[in-house]
Parts: C-alpha cells; sequence; structure tokens
C-alpha cells in the first residue's frame, strides 16, 4: 500500500492533491497514469518530496533502475 500524502502550510495543495490522485492509481495498478501524476506535481511544485520518492518507488519496482 502507497502512504498518504504529508501536507504541510508551506506546500502547495494543487501539487499534493496531484500525489494523491497518483497514489490511487498506483494502489489500482495504473503505472503509467500515476507517474504522470506524480510528473504533473513536480511541474507546479519541484520540492514536492512525495512525489519525488514515489517516482522513485517506482522506478525501483518496475526494474528501470536498482538499488544501490
Amino acid at each position: 500500500m502507497v502512504p498518504a500524502v504529508q501536507v504541510s502550510a508551506a506546500s502547495n495543495p494543487a501539487a499534493n492533491y496531484l500525489v494523491q490522485i497518483g497514489e490511487a492509481s498506483w494502489a489500482k495498478g495504473n503505472i503509467e497514469n500515476a507517474a504522470h501524476e506524480f510528473s504533473k506535481a513536480l511541474i507546479l511544485d519541484p520540492a514536492n518530496s512525495e512525489a519525488v520518492r514515489h517516482l522513485k518507488d517506482m522506478g525501483y519496482s518496475q526494474g528501470l533502475y536498482s538499488r544501490p
């Protein structure tokens, strides 16, 4: 299960919403849509650590790269 987004006062609500959509898509197995939503979140908020973490985890789980 994908953990929920932690929202802070300084974060971008629209980016956090896109991360939540990405998490729901990933949980349903829709990897392509999840990656798209996480990427859109990063366009709005390049410092969104949740979107970065999810994209990184997706890359590992899909075999795009291996863990160090």
